[in-house]
């Protein structure tokens, strides 16, 4: 697994935020849709992110985001 800083929040893409979760793009698009991981920062029309910390928090607890709402 990769190691992120903690020290200050990196903004990620898409591409790497899905590579961090080691799940598909797209997959990780179904997630945000579903509600079940936190929407993305738009920067721009053409630029979302998200903050390394988000991606830190599912990684320690994968259960509280991942898992099937009921």
């Amino acid at each position: 697994m990769k190691q992120i800083s903690n020290d200050m929040p990196r903004l990620l893409r898409d591409k790497q935020f899905a590579a961090l979760l080691s799940i598909s793009r797209s997959y990780l698009w179904r997630l945000v849709k579903q509600g079940k991981i936190p929407a993305p920062i738009k920067l721009g029309p053409k630029v979302t992110v998200w903050k390394s910390d988000v991606a830190i928090k599912i990684i320690e607890n994968p259960e509280l985001y991942l898992r099937d709402k009921v």
